[in-house]
């Protein structure tokens, strides 16, 4: 049937175009057929495809057809009306000009509401525009227009300053007839449209700004949206002041004024284009008018559009005039606006950093460095008192944007200056400032809902921000980015009870005790100290941007003030924590860092050479506090040794070999951020076994011609030990210095001494060498009260001073790397140097005490520092010279006083232990580091160190010695006199072990773990001695000696225990050696 009526369509087309094949065709509407009627329908089949390919043809020709003439009527239609419009608005404008030659004031009212106001509305509005899409720009064509849009304000504004009624358009505002009242209040709401209309037009429309334009549209939207204006009321009536509210709401919700505003103050900031001072003032205070004067959801939705469109310009504030500002700064806009920032309709829309002028596009900062520019002007009105919820709403504000700006600059390619940002916080930084927040957070005029911990909260995470923010504009991390948080840190960490307060908080939101009693302490077992609560590591921390910023702000704000407590503050007047308080504060931080590790909440750290570092910074500010009081407990120890120890004692074991490859990557960490969960004598079997494997990579390699090792022979002559370790070792590097050294040496008469170097020569000349370069006497070192030395800071003035520095950290490196034991104690603050730490005026004592009791004192003192006649300078004698250093930039000129008398004092202690150390100290570690790597020390404490370098500091293991000592000369342990003596070493008194010990070793103290590790192991040597028959019978009177090189004693054979006892003691007294027998 389809078929059928195509084909039927296709023919009728035919015959009507005349091209109708001749002959019929007849179909008997059956499939099949005679042959004929095959042929014809086969025929019929090729002709309709030609036919349905012209029908489309056909049918596209008369679309087109049929599109032109469309488009024509179309075209017609627009010129005509266009024609007839331009027509028609010239008759308008002819009778406008009429009624404006004879329009008179005394009939004002009637006339501009029924002629003149509905023209104008007509005239410059176009018609098809809905009153919401206020995007187009006003309905003028050329300079007599505008001259008539002037001219037809003036006659609005004029008319409002008439006293009469019916000479005042604004006098329908009392009319009793709704039919007036409601057509004219239409007529008020368009004009307003129409003045903003007429303001866009004047700064926007590709010309130079139009003054008298900007100045009109201004005044006559203050008129329409001020009833006090209107000059035929003397009192602004119920119905006046109504229809002003919705003025002000046709102003604030449908025109573009604050996005007209917003261009103008940032083309006024950028200096784009001339803007006129005044315009930008008056278009202003426009856009704070309904914030003023609006009430309800009318006067929050023009707070958020003010905020996202005119606070978003960068440095607004500083920008306008004092006037401008102040009436910025009223308490009314500002509360507005800070409810606004807190809207969830805010929506801040970032632009390119060119765009924005500064903070590289980010709108949130923009908006909270201008609130707090408003703010602080506000609060600097001393007849204003805010209110304390004022103050929580600008701290939510702030918590805010500060927040939504950090994130804007981490996705940003760039980052604002450092300096910049600081000077627009500054108001933040002010210690008066952070006192009001404080007071306003212990307010009493809080409901149920806004409590005071919850207030205080709210500080520590506005603050906890503003740090963030300023650690990303310094653009530095790890240690550097401290610099960055200086100067907010000084406001926190200074002001009395904040750590108290943030760190009570932080336990309480932990659900953790805030202290440990000390009859608890006192009989507490391992497992108090591991708290259960803290399991979960930094990550139950971290869910919460409450707890973390609070738990994160009292890691920075008390090691802040870490840094200036010295140790009578810290321990005596216990400030700010009790002891009890100090071990709770220790227990949690120790169990926060050890159980995040062990969870593997730290990733995969780089070796130092291998980039930064890459923990959580939650996790790095805790490790940093915990380091700096362990640090305090190895100084004067204020936690129980279990303390320390009870995360790993308590917690998983962890077995490198037994966990494989993820066990060793867990102890890493742990040695690297918290070695003092694990004991000492374990980290240093792992210090033992990490020098053998870098033994075993650098051990001599058999030369390929003559089958002996690659070792590093060195000739000392006696008498010139340092001279020639000097000329020996300082060209070596690392391989050749870790590698065998082949010592000999020559004696005075130039003969080389016999003997092979078994270890014993090496050790010689290690404590030679020692010996001579710490001797005060060669100008490289000098030693404290306590005999601690520490390098000269005038050994760079000696002859090859650093290079010989250099050596001595080099054999000093030896030393520990091959496990002999060296009998030197060093200086606090130098043993730190050597651990990678900065020194701080806790570490002076080490280096000069008069001068730490002095600066204490200066510290503590009550009077006017300036009476002291101080200046931030610092004297020292360089060969009988005087040398004045400045202590900062210009420091001659300025003086100490109460006020920075606190730098001072760190100063001079920087200077001290840092600065004119640097160089000295700094050749020393070059040379040291250049054998021990300086990761392999991390895991050790100060005193440790000296440890490592002496022995340790505990009562001999008799038994240990005794398991491992050799025998040689006929002696065994089975020996008559072998079981005498050590019978007469368990009898001697410490003190005579020691003095035993140094007899053998040259060194009073054990190895660290144990006599198995002594290098060369202790020998007791028999002594053969020829005895004539008549003294059979009587005993020996040759003492024993000591050949300290190889730790030998040489013991003669005697035959009584009283004798070997009277003899050894003797000898040890006199501390006798190859020259006493």
């Amino acid at each position: 049937m389809a078929e059928g009526r195509v084909e039927g369509i296709a023919w009728s087309i035919l015959a009507r175009s005349g091209t109708a094949m001749r002959g019929k065709l007849e179909f008997d509407g059956r499939v099949g057929g005679s042959t004929r009627t095959k042929k014809a329908r086969g025929t019929m089949e090729e002709t309709r495809a030609e036919l349905l390919e012209r029908v489309r043809q056909d049918r596209a020709q008369r679309q087109a057809g049929r599109a032109r003439d469309r488009a024509a009527w179309t075209i017609q239609k627009h010129v005509r009306r266009i024609a007839k419009t331009g027509e028609e608005r010239k008759r308008l404008w002819m009778e406008w000009d009429v009624w404006r030659e004879k329009w008179t004031s005394q009939h004002a009212a009637e006339e501009l509401r029924n002629k003149y106001v509905p023209l104008m509305l007509l005239l410059f509005r176009k018609v098809n525009e809905a009153p919401a899409q206020a995007k187009t720009w006003l309905c003028v064509y050329d300079q007599k227009e505008v001259a008539r849009l002037r001219g037809g304000m003036a006659m609005i504004i004029k008319s409002a300053m008439d006293p009469n009624p019916n000479g005042n358009y604004f006098s329908c505002a009392e009319h009793q007839d709704p039919n007036i009242r409601e057509p004219w209040m239409y007529q008020l709401q368009r004009l307003v449209e129409l003045g903003v209309l007429a303001l866009e037009y004047s700064c926007k429309g590709g010309k130079e700004p139009d003054g008298l334009v900007q100045a009109g549209s201004i005044r006559l939207i203050e008129i329409l949206t001020s009833a006090s204006s209107w000059k035929c009321f003397s009192n602004v009536t119920p119905s006046a002041a109504a229809t002003e509210q919705r003025c002000l709401q046709q102003l604030a919700s449908h025109t573009r004024l604050y996005q007209i505003t917003g261009h103008l103050v940032r083309e006024h900031a950028l200096r784009v284009k001339e803007v006129s001072q005044h315009t930008v003032e008056g278009v202003l205070r426009l856009a704070l008018r309904p914030l003023l004067k609006l009430t309800g959801e009318e006067r929050k939705s023009a707070a958020v559009r003010f905020l996202e469109e005119v606070l978003t310009t960068a440095n607004l504030v500083a920008h306008l005039p004092a006037s401008l500002v102040d009436s910025m700064a009223n308490e009314h806009v500002v509360e507005g606006l800070l409810v606004a920032a807190l809207s969830p309709r805010l929506r801040l829309e970032n632009t390119s950093a060119k765009e924005s002028f500064n903070w590289e596009g980010s709108a949130a900062l923009c908006a909270a460095f201008n609130l707090i520019s408003l703010f602080d002007a506000m609060t600097g009105k001393k007849t204003l008192e805010i209110k304390p919820r004022v103050y929580l709403t600008y701290l939510q504000a702030l918590r805010k944007l500060l927040g939504q700006g950090v994130q804007d600059l981490r996705a940003a390619d760039g980052r604002p200056e450092y300096e910049s940002v600081l000077s627009q916080v500054q108001p933040l930084l002010n210690r008066s400032w952070f006192q009001r927040f404080l007071a306003a957070t212990h307010s009493n005029s809080y409901t149920e809902k806004v409590e005071a911990q919850d207030s205080f909260v709210l500080v520590a995470c506005m603050y906890y921000s503003l740090i963030e923010l300023l650690v990303i504009c310094y653009g530095a991390a790890g240690k550097e980015a401290v610099v960055a948080m200086i100067p907010a840190l000084n406001v926190l960490a200074f002001t009395p009870g904040i750590q108290q307060s943030l760190w009570f908080q932080a336990a309480k939101m932990l659900r953790i005790p805030g202290e440990i009693p000390t009859e608890v302490a006192s009989e507490a077992k391992i497992a108090v100290w591991d708290i259960e609560e803290l399991h979960g590591g930094v990550r139950g921390i971290v869910e919460s941007d409450s707890l973390s910023a609070v738990f994160g702000l009292f890691c920075r704000t008390y090691n802040h003030l870490l840094l200036v407590l010295d140790d009578d503050d810290f321990f005596d007047r216990r400030e700010p924590f009790t002891i009890p308080q100090l071990q709770a504060i220790t227990a949690a931080l120790n169990t926060l860092v050890y159980r995040s590790i062990i969870r593997a909440e730290a990733p995969k750290w780089k070796n130092d050479s291998g980039g930064e570092d890459q923990f959580p910074s939650l996790l790095s500010d805790a490790t940093t506090l915990l380091r700096s009081l362990y640090d305090r407990d190895c100084r004067r120890a204020f936690c129980p040794p279990d303390l320390w120890l009870a995360p790993a004692d308590c917690g998983p074991r962890l077995d490198a070999e037994s966990s494989g490859p993820r066990g060793k990557e867990i102890i890493s960490h742990v040695l690297k951020t918290c070695p003092q969960t694990m004991r000492f004598e374990e980290r240093a079997s792992i210090f033992r076994e990490t020098v053998m494997n870098a033994k075993l990579r650098h051990r001599p390699q058999p030369m390929p011609f003559f089958g002996q090792d690659m070792v590093v022979p060195i000739t000392i002559h006696r008498g010139n030990e340092l001279e020639d370790a000097y000329t020996h070792l300082l060209g070596l590097s690392t391989d050749r210095l870790r590698t065998r050294w082949m010592v000999s040496f020559v004696n005075e008469q130039g003969l080389e001494e016999a003997g092979l170097d078994g270890g014993g020569l090496l050790k010689e000349l290690l404590t030679e060498v020692s010996k001579k370069g710490f001797d005060p006497r060669y100008g490289l070192f000098e030693s404290n009260t306590d005999g601690e030395i520490y390098p000269s800071p005038t050994a760079d003035n000696v002859e090859h001073g650093l290079e010989l520095l250099e050596v001595m950290g080099k054999m000093i490196g030896k030393a520990v790397f091959e496990g002999v034991l060296v009998e030197v104690s060093l200086a606090n603050f130098f043993a730190a140097n050597l651990l990678g730490r900065y020194s701080y005026l806790d570490s002076l004592p080490s280096f000069d005490k008069d001068l730490h009791r002095n600066l204490v004192r200066l510290k503590q003192y009550e009077g006017d520092a300036a009476d002291l006649c101080l200046d931030f300078t610092i004297e020292e004698m360089v060969f009988g010279q005087r040398v004045v250093h400045e202590l900062r930039p210009g420091g001659k000129d300025i003086p100490v006083t109460n006020e920075n008398k606190l730098q001072y004092v760190h100063l001079v202690a920087h200077w001290k232990l840092n600065k004119s150390m640097g160089k000295v100290m700094g050749a020393f570690a070059r040379g040291f580091y250049s054998v021990v790597e300086p990761q392999w020390l991390q895991i050790f404490s100060v005193k440790e160190l000296t440890q490592l370098l002496s022995g340790g500091q505990f009562e001999v293991d008799l038994d240990d010695l005794r398991a491992h000592t050799k025998y040689s000369g006929g002696y065994e342990d089975g020996s008559r006199t072998i079981r005498m003596f050590w019978k007469v070493l368990s009898a001697f008194s410490p003190e005579e072990m020691q003095r035993f010990l140094r007899f053998v070793t040259s060194c009073p103290r054990p190895p660290l773990l144990g006599f198995k590790h002594l290098t060369p192991p202790f020998t007791v040597h028999k002594v053969v001695e020829d005895t004539t028959s008549l003294l059979r019978f009587s005993d020996l009177d040759r003492l024993p000696t000591a050949s300290t090189c190889n730790n030998m004693l040489k013991l003669p054979n005697y035959r009584k225990e009283s004798t070997l006892r009277d003899k050894l003691l003797y000898a040890i007294g006199a501390n006798a050696g190859f020259d006493l027998s």
